[in-house]
């Protein structure tokens, strides 16, 4: 059974790692976001924010097909990424068109 001081430092440990990813995740210079089973947005990071136009309050829990250009390398191409993703199958770097809050389409 571990010393409860070992306990408490692997604790401290865990929650500077996490903040450490947070940032990484944050900070990164490319546009993140997770989403959840359904499709909605459930985090955003800065960059992914500034690129679409939007607030990361307004890109939380909108469902992110509804970001993505309706061109063929825009909502189908990331639905089939995302039935990939959800099978488990791997996915390769993939560059799909987005659409900006104004209207202006983004690779």
């Amino acid at each position: 059974v571990p010393a409860m001081e070992d306990v408490q430092k692997t604790r401290e440990q865990l929650v500077e790692e996490l903040q450490v990813l947070r940032d990484l995740f944050e900070d990164a210079p490319y546009a993140y976001f997770s989403v959840d089973i359904n499709g909605n947005i459930s985090r955003v990071n800065r960059h992914a924010s500034f690129l679409l136009g939007y607030s990361k309050e307004e890109l939380l829990g909108l469902p992110v097909f509804n970001l993505y250009a309706k061109t063929p390398a825009g909502v189908a191409k990331a639905k089939t990424v995302f039935q990939r993703f959800r099978a488990g199958d791997p996915i390769d770097n993939k560059e799909l068109q987005m659409q900006h809050k104004d209207g202006h389409l983004i690779w």
